[in-house]
């Protein structure tokens, strides 16, 4: 939609992102390091629209709308490898005065799903090591851009935007509602620190995309939401990347118990987004409550203790039921 939006009105963009359906993008085996480059992979479309006739093509200046080596929804790469493709193609367009407008990334690994390869038992035996994984991800690219002129320019007073959010609330558990996600503005204009409280909705994003570029609105969503200026103020902030210092390396370690919850993964259909959402986020809340236990029974000593075994015996036994149980309808799309 976005792409279409910037097409129509010659506005630049460039998609660091994926659309897969029922397929998980080549190669399916590498070694599960977070550092070695990409190449090739591209990202895989199901959609029936003649959407590559847009994103196929070039800018005006010549720089390509689409990076294709740029992994697709593969959960046996490292969302840090995708930040390092992410880096060197930023730092290449910046370069050469290509850089677009309007830049989408896609990063997928806390979506959290199974490792659909032969060498899964190496890279990702635990939803909280994914989540780790694209929550460095995201803190290398951020950072990145931050550290670069582009990101604000004193002589000019301009700056970018950076707007970060889930694709969905992935039917996980939240004090007010379960379809409520998170968002972050990173800006030279963001108000430090500041806690919305307004209602938001993902088509705010998209409309506040749209009054910083110029676009019209895609439809009635984005015309009628409400926009994101409450989070902005009108003069520089004074933060810089030095201020906000991100973690390099993703450092959670699952249980053996908690690993072996987390096992059962194998038994869904998570080769794309969305596909069971709710037994995914049901085992992913169990595997991380068997890590929990077990680091509280290490503390008083009590791995061996009776009562600790049958509360983890009891949490596997659920485990099993949620996976061996037909999945409802997904509603959170």
């Amino acid at each position: 939609m976005r792409a279409l939006n910037c097409s129509r009105a010659q506005t630049s963009f460039k998609l660091f992102s994926v659309s897969a359906a029922g397929a998980i993008s080549n190669p399916l085996v590498n070694l599960g390091d977070v550092a070695s480059s990409t190449q090739g992979l591209g990202p895989s479309y199901f959609l029936k629209l003649p959407i590559l006739s847009i994103l196929g093509r070039n800018n005006p200046n010549g720089e390509p709308r689409l990076d294709r080596n740029y992994p697709g929804y593969n959960f046996n790469i490292s969302d840090q490898r995708r930040a390092l493709e992410f880096i060197k193609d930023f730092d290449r367009m910046v370069a050469a005065g290509t850089l677009p407008q309007f830049i989408y990334i896609y990063q997928p690994n806390d979506h959290t799903g199974g490792v659909q390869a032969p060498n899964r038992a190496t890279v990702g035996t635990s939803p909280l090591q994914q989540i780790a994984d694209g929550d460095v991800g995201l803190g290398i690219v951020i950072n990145h851009i931050m550290k670069n002129p582009i990101y604000y320019n004193a002589a000019t007073g301009e700056g970018a935007a950076i707007f970060v959010t889930f694709d969905d609330a992935q039917s996980s558990l939240d004090h007010i509602h379960p379809h409520r996600t998170p968002l972050v503005v990173v800006s030279p204009f963001a108000k430090p620190g500041y806690i919305a409280k307004r209602h938001y909705v993902t088509a705010s994003i998209v409309k506040t995309e749209e009054l910083l570029l110029g676009l019209a609105p895609n439809n009635l969503g984005d015309l009628f939401a409400t926009d994101l200026r409450d989070l902005f103020k009108p003069t520089y902030n004074g933060i810089t990347a030095a201020d906000v210092p991100v973690t390099e390396t993703a450092q959670y370690l699952p249980t053996r118990e908690g690993k072996r919850i987390w096992a059962l993964v194998a038994k869904l259909d998570t080769s794309s987004p969305d596909i069971d959402s709710r037994r995914l986020g049901a085992l992913t809340r169990l595997s991380t409550r068997a890590d929990e236990l077990h680091r509280d029974a290490a503390k008083t000593h009590q791995l061996q203790a009776a009562s600790y075994k049958v509360s983890q015996k009891q949490l596997y036994e659920v485990a099993l039921r949620v996976v061996n149980t037909a999945g409802p309808r997904d509603t959170d799309d």
